[in-house]
């Protein structure tokens, strides 16, 4: 059975995106997503098209909940 491991990282920098297989010996990061903002929170939402949401802090415009439907490809 094909398992995908997903782990969504963070940071000050926007959020990031590792994806490994069940067994975790080797990861690829994608991102930045919400580049260059801070990113408190992220969730993905698998219904349906997946969507990554973030919880995010731009020092100009303030709080935000963003998301992306196609994990950074447009």
């Amino acid at each position: 059975m094909a398992e995908t491991v997903r782990l969504m990282l963070g940071p000050h920098k926007g959020g990031f995106l590792l994806t490994s297989d069940a067994v975790r010996a080797a990861w690829t990061l994608g991102g930045p997503f919400f580049a260059g903002v801070d990113v408190h929170h992220l969730m993905l939402d698998t219904r349906g098209t997946p969507s990554l949401w973030a919880c995010v802090n731009n020092g100009w415009f303030g709080l935000g909940l963003a998301y992306n439907r196609d994990f950074g490809q447009s």
